[in-house]
Parts: C-alpha cells; structure tokens; sequence
C-alpha cells in the first residue's frame, strides 16, 4: 500500500498475489507448515487490504461524523452556558438543560473514544489459522473459497488438516454458478447444472458439520443446494 488507499488497481494487484501463493500451495506436497505459512500470508494480506478499505469508510463516515457531533454538542453547550452566565434570574430548567447537554457530551465522547480504539485495535491482530484450527470441532470442517484473478480454490480446514486444491478456472465456474442462480431465482434450475458444480466445488466426502465461506460472485449461490457426490444429497441434509 506504501500508505496510499484502497483502490481498483489495488484489487486487482491483491487478487494475483492471492492467486499466485494458493497455486503454490496447492501444489503436491506433504509440508504442512508451508501450506499454513502461505495461507497465513494470503489472510494477513487479505486483512491489510480490508482495512484499508474499511479504513476509508470509517474514518469518512463514523470517526468524522462522531467527531463532528461532539463538537457540535460543545458548541451548544458553551452557548447555554454563557446565556446561563448572563442571567440575572437563574431557574431550574436552564440548570436541568446545561447537565443534559453534559450528559449527552460526556456519552458521546466515551462513543467516540470507544470507536477509535475499536479501530485502532484492528491494526494489531494478525491472523493465524491455527486459532482458527483451535475453534474447529472434531466432527467440523470449515470450506473458505478464493475467486482469486483466473482461478477458483478452496481451502479446506478441519481440527487437524489444513488442504488446498485448485477447483479451476474462474469463467467457466462463474458461468455454471450464474446459470444456476438463475434457475432458481425462476424456478427451473438444471439438476445436471447442480451437480457439475456440486462436483466442481465440495470433495465427494464431507464432515457432519459444515462452515462455508464464499468469495467473489460464489456469494450469490444457495450452497445448500449442492450434493456430496457420494450421497447424491443436497448438502443441507
């Protein structure tokens, strides 16, 4: 980022470095702590570049505005104070009005602050998958896809194994998927269709417990649709 902000080009750039580390560690091997390593870095790039993103809108449109407000608040109190001042006969609603103005300030100071150091938080938590492997039941298993530039991956996670394969091409996988969110969104959805991309996107064996975590235009697909090859049963089941 070289301190400069979220941006297309940017995307872009993410996207082919994501590519790249997945296709590595999607190559045959039995080193595990390389596959960690490269999935720790796709993450922590990941986590960077949502930041940056999140970075702008929060510092435009929640920081700002908190900030604004409080200011605001200080300005309508300093005027009730200096009328209260003023005054030669002092009553009870002007005291009443200047403590609620006080009150209103110091609750939405305490917001403010509290906002910055929830933002400010973000910057020191790295991601690790092993944490996320300490979280995962025995009987679980957690599938994150990456619609990474000209490819497809799922990373597949469970208490103990961590694996990455390589599902193919974007296009042709993003063309099935809208074909089939097309189809039901009008009722009359190709079960052929289903089960290519069942078969294109789940390993023919699944855990009890399933987590899926979907990328890119995969967003937009109802995955309880889909069928474990070995069952011939939607996943829902």
């Amino acid at each position: 980022y070289m301190r400069g902000e979220y941006n297309a080009y940017l995307q872009e750039t993410h996207e082919k470095i994501s590519s790249g580390l997945l296709r590595i560690a999607a190559l045959p091997h039995k080193n595990v702590s390389k596959t960690t390593e490269l999935v720790n870095l796709v993450e922590q790039n990941a986590s960077v570049h949502l930041l940056e993103n999140y970075r702008q809108k929060t510092e435009k449109y929640v920081l700002e505005k908190s900030e604004q407000s409080v200011k605001s608040l200080q300005n309508e109190l300093h005027f009730y104070e200096s009328q209260y001042r003023k005054k030669k006969t002092r009553n009870k609603s002007d005291v009443e009005k200047i403590a609620q103005l006080k009150a209103r300030l110091e609750t939405r100071k305490n917001a403010y602050t509290a906002a910055q150091q929830e933002f400010n938080n973000l910057h020191s938590k790295l991601f690790n998958i092993a944490d996320v492997q300490a979280k995962v039941q025995e009987n679980q298993e957690i599938f994150k896809f990456y619609c990474a530039g000209n490819s497809v991956f799922r990373v597949s996670i469970s208490k103990k194994q961590i694996s990455i394969r390589e599902l193919g091409s974007t296009a042709p996988i993003e063309k099935l998927t809208n074909r089939v969110v097309t189809g039901i969104k009008q009722r009359n959805y190709s079960k052929t269709d289903v089960a290519k991309l069942s078969k294109l996107l789940l390993p023919s064996v699944v855990a009890r417990n399933i987590n899926i975590i979907p990328d890119g235009f995969l967003n937009y697909l109802p995955f309880e649709i889909l069928e474990v090859s070995n069952s011939k049963h939607p996943i829902i089941n």
